[in-house]
């Protein structure tokens, strides 16, 4: 059974870009390095250009237990230096 999550993100104002720019290279880090992602991809709202949502999908719990303690998601939480907010995570399982 897959895992999925969802993040959703609020960018302060005025940081999208640099925000999008460090994002390409953390998400491609964990699709890279992180055994059993299926999927990670940052998605900008249409509606708001500060909005994101972050979509993972993992093979197994294990696989997300690992990546929880791994180097590449210790670099993605620089990400919180962006946000407007806390994200707001949203899990669901696969049955």
């Amino acid at each position: 059974m897959s895992m999925r999550i969802t993040v959703q993100l609020q960018v302060e104002p005025g940081r999208s870009a640099e925000f999008e720019r460090f994002m390409a290279e953390a998400t491609a880090r964990v699709r890279a390095e992180d055994e059993g992602c299926e999927t990670y991809h940052l998605f900008r709202s249409l509606d708001d250009g500060t909005r994101y949502a972050l979509i993972e999908s993992w093979a197994t719990d294990a696989a997300l237990d690992a990546h929880r303690e791994s180097e590449a998601m210790a670099h993605i939480r620089g990400m919180r230096d962006f946000l407007a907010e806390p994200a707001t995570v949203h899990r669901y399982r696969d049955e």
